[in-house]
C-alpha cells in the first residue's frame, strides 16, 4: 500500500481577463494564453508572432483544481513511499507538454515538452524530535517511530519549451512525513514557496483515498509576465490518514 505525494503547476482553463477562447477549428472551445508582448523583445519569439499576425497562443491545461494523478500539468513532481519500513520507492518529475496554436482559427502550430532537468528531490533526511538538525537516512528505522520525521526536500524550475528564454515556473519546499502508532496512520506536511503564476496544488493518496494538501490560484491580474525570479509566495498544508 504505497503512499503517493505530488505537487502540480498548471494553467487553469479560465484566468479572468487573460485567457482566450478559441472560436473555431480543431481546438474550438479550448482556452489559451497569448504570447506576451514582452517575449517579442527576443527576436526568435518576435519572428513567430509576426509570422502568425500576432495571434500566437498556448493552450491552458483546460481544467480547475483536480486530484487525478494524471491531470494535465505544466510541471509535476511526485514521490512514492512504502510505510513499512518508511522509505522512498520511486520519485520523478514530468510535464504534459505545451501546445502552441493560432488563437483565431485554432490551428496547431507546434508542440514541445519542458526540460525537467531543473527539478530535483534531495536524498531523504530524518528530523529527530528530541534533537536539533537533520541527518541523511534512506529509511526511517523502527526505533524512530513516534520520535522522528522523514523529510523530503524539493526544488523545481522549468520553462515553456516553445518560447525562447521563457522564465521558469518555480516551486520549492519540504514534505515532512510522520508515522502514527497504528498501521496505516501517517501525516504529511508541506512547507514551501510557489511562484505567483500559474495555479498550484498538492495531494497525497493512500489506500484508495486522496486528500488535498494545498491549492493556490494566482493573485488577480498575474500572468506569465509575473514569472521572472524565484518562488516567493509561502504555502503550506497538512493531511492525515486514515
Amino acid at each position: 500500500m504505497p503512499l503517493r505525494i505530488w505537487i502540480n503547476a498548471f494553467i487553469p482553463e479560465t484566468v479572468k481577463g487573460y485567457t482566450r477562447v478559441i472560436p473555431k477549428g480543431a481546438n474550438v472551445g479550448k482556452t489559451a494564453i497569448p504570447l506576451p508582448a514582452l517575449a517579442n523583445l527576443n527576436p526568435v519569439n518576435l519572428w513567430k508572432d509576426v509570422w502568425n499576425w500576432g495571434d500566437t497562443g498556448y493552450l491552458t491545461d483546460q481544467r480547475t483544481f483536480n486530484d487525478s494523478p494524471d491531470a494535465s500539468v505544466r510541471m509535476r513532481s511526485w514521490v512514492e513511499l512504502s510505510l513499512s519500513p518508511l522509505e522512498v520507492t520511486r520519485m520523478g518529475h514530468l510535464s504534459s507538454g505545451t501546445t502552441v496554436v493560432d488563437l483565431k482559427n485554432g490551428n496547431l502550430l507546434g508542440f514541445g515538452v519542458a526540460n525537467m532537468s531543473g527539478c530535483h528531490w534531495t536524498l531523504p533526511t530524518i528530523k529527530p524530535l528530541s534533537a536539533p538538525g537533520l541527518f541523511p537516512a534512506p529509511v526511517l528505522p523502527g526505533s524512530m517511530l513516534g520520535r522522528g520525521a522523514f523529510v523530503l526536500n524539493l526544488e523545481a524550475a522549468a520553462g515553456d519549451p516553445l518560447v525562447s528564454a521563457a522564465a521558469d515556473i518555480d516551486y520549492e519546499g519540504e514534505f515532512v512525513i510522520r508515522l502514527g502508532s497504528k498501521s496505516g496512520e501517517v501525516s504529511i506536511e508541506f512547507n514551501g514557496k510557489i511562484d505567483t503564476f500559474p495555479s498550484f496544488e498538492a495531494y497525497a493518496s493512500l489506500g484508495g483515498k486522496t486528500k488535498n494538501i494545498f491549492t493556490a490560484d494566482p493573485p488577480p491580474n498575474n500572468t506569465v509576465t509575473s514569472l521572472p525570479g524565484s518562488a516567493t509566495r509561502p504555502v503550506s498544508g497538512t493531511v492525515q490518514f486514515p
